[in-house]
């Protein structure tokens, strides 16, 4: 018990000097500047919410889901980590803007913003200060949301041990996440509260596997060919194949994958995600600023060197601010959409041979 406590202290430590470090942000002051190990924060944060998860698994052995250790909490807990999320997912937009997507660098008394090694402008010394107060900000809102969450597990947890739990939920009780059914309204009572029937989810067929297969190789393919029009035109079949997948009641994205295939194709899904997302903002900014045409044909190109400002080949720069909101409005969700996207046609697969694989066991076993 005394440890519960020493990892609520710690996560309560980490959220204070998060908020400090926040605030101290909005009154002009550089973190980076002034305490040197303030980014040794974005580490600090880990610990206390992998002991949080480790205690709310072991409050679950007692026979209450995790969702019941949330419940559990104090509201007030609750309460400060809802405005923390929020508040982080706010702070992570006007943290992408205001950086305009790039980050600071100094070089032989020089201060340049950079985004992957290219320049994106020079700046003075007020400004590489202010970006790197950008930096702090932008993080920080996700330490607070981190310490917050931990220490409200921890409470939660410590209460469902001190109570030794709740009994397990009777199977006949209705749970719209269970992974085994999807719930259906039944027409067949006439009063007004329709009594939940399951109904079996369809299986997967091997032609929807082998289209999933397809679809994920012709869209790797779209990315590779680096074409910005192309890498555009394949955000539209993975945006539907997420949707698909948050429709889905059971699996992927709500629940653990069900087969390795999903699981080990995240992160590729991810690294691809990024490349068509960024050609994919290129697209719009050229179609914006030179032309849909220009767009199609990839006649406009974006140029990023490490020694000059961005610009078309056209020479026109490239606006800062315009090409920073690119990364919330354009990358950000298309990145989210492909990378589920892509996993969930990976999960296709992986799910089919799964149950081609139990198939081909249960038919060599004999019949009793």
């Amino acid at each position: 018990m005394i440890f519960r406590w020493l990892w609520m202290i710690f996560a309560a430590v980490v959220f204070a000097l998060s908020l400090t470090a926040h605030a101290a942000t909005f009154f002009g002051v550089n973190p980076m500047h002034a305490v040197p190990g303030v980014m040794w924060l974005h580490v600090l944060i880990f610990p206390p919410f992998v002991a949080a998860i480790v205690y709310a698994n072991r409050a679950g052995e007692t026979g209450l889901k995790q969702d019941g250790v949330i419940q559990a909490a104090p509201m007030w807990l609750k309460a400060v980590v809802g405005v923390c999320g929020a508040y982080a997912l706010t702070n992570f937009v006007l943290f992408l803007v205001l950086s305009e997507g790039g980050k600071p660098y100094q070089e032989f008394g020089r201060y340049f913003l950079r985004i992957r090694g290219a320049l994106i402008r020079e700046l003075t010394l007020s400004e590489y200060h202010r970006h790197q107060a950008y930096i702090v900000r932008g993080f920080s809102g996700h330490w607070l949301l981190f310490s917050s969450a931990a220490v409200m597990m921890l409470a939660g947890a410590g209460r469902v041990l001190r109570e030794g739990g709740a009994p397990p939920e009777s199977p006949s009780d209705f749970d719209p996440d269970r992974p085994e059914v999807e719930w259906i309204p039944d027409d067949d009572r006439a009063d007004s509260s329709a009594v939940k029937t399951p109904r079996k989810e369809r299986p997967l067929t091997g032609k929807t596997a082998t289209g999933s297969v397809a679809l994920y190789l012709a869209c790797v393919a779209l990315i590779a060919s680096r074409h910005p029009a192309l890498n555009a035109l394949c955000v539209v079949p993975l945006a539907v194949c997420a949707t698909r997948a948050l429709r889905r009641r059971r699996g992927l994205p709500h629940d653990s994958f069900e087969s390795m295939i999903g699981c080990f194709a995240v992160i590729p899904s991810f690294f691809l995600s990024g490349l068509m997302a960024r050609a994919a903002a290129q697209f719009v900014y050229v179609a914006l600023f030179a032309g849909p045409i220009a767009a199609l044909t990839d006649s406009v190109q974006m140029h990023f060197s490490e020694h000059e400002p961005a610009q078309l080949s056209t020479g026109e720069p490239v606006h800062e601010r315009v090409w920073a909101a690119m990364f919330v409005f354009v990358m950000f969700p298309v990145v989210v959409a492909g990378t589920l996207g892509l996993t969930w046609l990976a999960e296709n697969a992986g799910r089919y041979r799964n149950a081609a694989r139990r198939g081909k066991m249960a038919a060599q076993i004999p019949p009793c």
